[in-house]
This record gives structure tokens, sequence and C-alpha cells, in this order.
């Protein structure tokens, strides 16, 4: 609501955002953040647009939406094979900075523009991969148990991030 800095929410009368998967799918925690011309949200999915767990990116001019799927990726899959995912577009170095849960750390992925795919380090128990896919950015690991001084069978979830302004 205007004027609350976040303390008052008004119902809006429309879905800002429609999230197809099959019956046996569904839709987690979705984030949004700004990146100066639009919002973008990134809906976690099972069985969505593509039959796998994914990063589904949806774009609107408005906050409240309604939001579409984003046309830039290949059946709107930032990455495929995470959890749960965040964002924040630096302004200054025109950079979208991309996070994302594995089974055991939050990765991350820096690119240049919202179009650039984001490619997972298999996850144990898969065999370790070779190079990622052409035109993907291969996401490296910022905060794992070790980093965290926890066991390495930790479990690390569901990565948020927000600029630290007053």
């Amino acid at each position: 609501m205007p004027g609350s800095d976040g303390g008052s929410f008004v119902a809006q009368s429309n879905d800002a955002v429609t999230v197809q998967v099959t019956n046996q799918g569904g839709a987690a925690d979705p984030y949004a953040f700004f990146d100066g011309s639009q919002y973008i949200l990134y809906v976690p999915t099972f069985n969505g647009p593509v039959p796998l767990q994914q990063i589904s990116v949806y774009t609107s001019p408005t906050i409240g939406g309604p939001y579409t799927l984003f046309s830039g990726l290949p059946s709107g899959a930032l990455s495929t094979g995470g959890g749960q995912a965040s964002g924040f577009h630096n302004a200054a170095l025109g950079q979208y900075w991309h996070y994302e849960n594995g089974v055991s750390a939050v990765y991350e992925a820096i690119a240049s523009t919202l179009d650039q795919q984001i490619s997972l380090p298999p996850q144990p128990p898969a065999p370790p991969g070779g190079p990622p896919p052409p035109g993907t950015i291969r996401a490296t690991p910022v905060i794992t148990p070790e980093t965290l001084g926890l066991p390495p069978t930790t479990s690390i979830q569901h990565p948020k991030f927000a600029p630290n302004t007053p």
C-alpha cells in the first residue's frame, strides 16, 4: 500500500501470474525484483513449462502484473535442476545476479542480460559433468555448509537477496 513502507497490503482483484503445470506439477515461493525497466518474477516450478524442475522467469511492467512468461529464454527457463532462486539487478555494473540453491549449496551466476541461462554443476549423486551447454553461464557455489562451519551433510535452501540499504 503506498506510503506504508511494506507495513500494509491490499489484495488485488486480478491474478498477477498464471503458472501452467501438469496435474503432478506445482509452483513454489516466487521472488520478484526490478531491473530499472520491468519487474522480474522467478517461480520455481516442477512439471511446468518443461517437464523438469526449473526456475521459470516472468516479466511485467508493474509489480502487480500481469506477468508473462519471458520469451528470451527457452520455455522461460532460467535454469533446470536447482531449487529456490532470487535475483538482483546491479544497475551500476549492468549485471543480473542470480542465486539458486542446489542440494548442498547456494550458487551464484552473474549475467549481462536476462536471456542468459544458468547451468548448475551436477548435483550429487550425479557424476561430475562436463562444461555447461553453449551459451549458458556456469553457476559457482558462494555459500556451502563448509563456509558456514556446518557438517557437509547440511542442506541449504531458499536463498534470498536484498540490498542492505536503510
